[in-house]
């Protein structure tokens, strides 16, 4: 998954860098999830480490943002 993830990223940054693309943004995105159960410290570091490695495939993909929707 890491791989698809990080290449998507690739190709969106290749099409952004063209002539005529320079007021575009790259943004990388952190999706929701079910797995938090507030005041569970071991949910709490699950969640944590998933949203590390999604910011990390934006990172490696090139993303100039991090997009973090509905989450709560």
């Amino acid at each position: 998954m890491a791989e698809i993830n990080v290449r998507a990223l690739e190709i969106a940054n290749e099409v952004i860098r063209e002539p005529g693309n320079e007021h575009i943004i790259l943004a990388g995105n952190i999706c929701n999830t079910n797995l938090y159960v507030p005041n569970d410290s071991k949910s709490r570091e699950t969640v944590l480490a998933m949203f590390r490695e999604q910011c990390e495939f934006a990172k490696k993909g090139g993303a100039e943002l991090i997009v973090a929707e509905t989450i709560g």
